[in-house]
């Protein structure tokens, strides 16, 4: 009998993960995809980063591979995807990615502690996340102090779950819960720390 099965694109730390799995949550078929990583001479010994055409092809191929895996007659009726926390994307107005780059991205220690010492009761208040330079606020402020053209470009700020899925539906949104653990959303509120991110000298 022909089952509807819900597709998982998994991004975690270690590779990216497909499963094809029924209403009991069994595992019908499965691939996953290293990770390719930037190389960056210029860059701290810390930092990591995403090569994004070549992730996404990634992504397109573990895909492909899961669904052609699948019990003949099965089919996806629903795709869910699913990230590493603080994994982060920053994308122009066109989505042309700026920066990419996986939870393990240490390149902001500095700004993130200058933050944390100029106004961490604030943001930690505001978003209930700290040290800074795991959040988006000290990788914004990095961007700002060391490559200032491309931080004025950056008009969105995704995880790295939901620039997959804006890849895989045209449409660019946040989930809320991965959002928050990036330290960018306002826990009172729960609409963006804009507020806390100006006092704090970074544009969201």
């Amino acid at each position: 009998m022909a089952r509807d099965l819900v597709l998982a694109v998994d991004a975690g730390s270690s590779s990216l993960r497909c499963r094809a799995v029924d209403e009991g949550g069994r595992i019908a078929a499965a691939s996953s995809r290293a990770w390719v990583l930037l190389d960056e001479p210029d860059a701290p010994s810390l930092a990591r980063a995403f090569e994004p055409d070549a992730c996404w092809r990634a992504i397109r191929d573990a895909i492909a591979d899961c669904a052609a895996a699948m019990p003949r007659g099965d089919r996806i009726s629903a795709v869910s995807v699913t990230s590493q926390r603080q994994s982060l994307v920053f994308a122009d107005e066109d989505g042309e990615p700026l920066y990419a780059a996986p939870n393990t991205d240490l390149r902001a220690a500095f700004e993130g502690a200058a933050l944390d010492y100029e106004h961490g009761d604030l943001l930690y208040r505001t978003t209930g996340h700290k040290p800074a330079f795991m959040m988006a606020s000290g990788k914004l402020r990095r961007f700002a102090d060391h490559r200032p053209l491309d931080f004025a470009r950056i008009a969105k700020v995704l995880t790295l779950a939901d620039w997959i899925a804006e890849k895989l539906t045209g449409r660019a949104a946040n989930e809320r819960t991965l959002a928050a653990a990036s330290g960018m959303v306002d826990l009172r509120s729960r609409d963006w720390a804009r507020d806390a991110f100006a006092r704090a000298g970074v544009r969201c």
